[in-house]
């Protein structure tokens, strides 16, 4: 399945600031129920914030960093996804990359979208299901 057809759309996204705080990362994670942010300036993404960059300054056990913007934590390398490509490659892409959220762009090059190892999961998972001869 294309994966354009399940990713998470661009209007639909959790963005931060570069000047905001760890702590406020944290916080619309959980309100949103989500595992990343994307640090935007003016509609220009600069970057990404995961759970596992939050993990990483919270086991520091050093209360300061969460006072740190997300600027200074974030991921600058983005990778990148055209919409119409299968859930096996985007999962190839990850794997390649080391990384489990991948942007989604359109046939234009333009970013719509975003979507995580967890979104391929519950499709691949969907599909699993929708085949009755597959027995779990």
């Amino acid at each position: 399945m294309e994966i354009h057809k399940f990713m998470v759309p661009k209007d639909k996204l959790v963005t931060l600031r570069p000047e905001d705080t760890v702590q406020r990362a944290i916080e619309k994670m959980a309100h949103h129920n989500v595992s990343s942010v994307l640090v935007a300036e003016e509609d220009v993404i600069k970057g990404i914030v995961t759970s596992h960059d939050i993990m990483k300054i919270v086991s520091s056990r050093k209360s300061a960093g969460l006072s740190k913007s997300v600027e200074q934590i974030m991921s600058k390398k983005l990778i990148s996804i055209r919409g119409t490509r299968s859930t096996k490659e985007a999962i190839q892409e990850m794997k390649k990359a080391e990384v489990h959220h991948l942007l989604v762009k359109d046939e234009h090059d333009v970013y719509v979208g975003i979507i995580s190892s967890f979104d391929l999961i519950h499709e691949t998972a969907l599909d699993i299901h929708a085949h009755p001869w597959i027995r779990s």
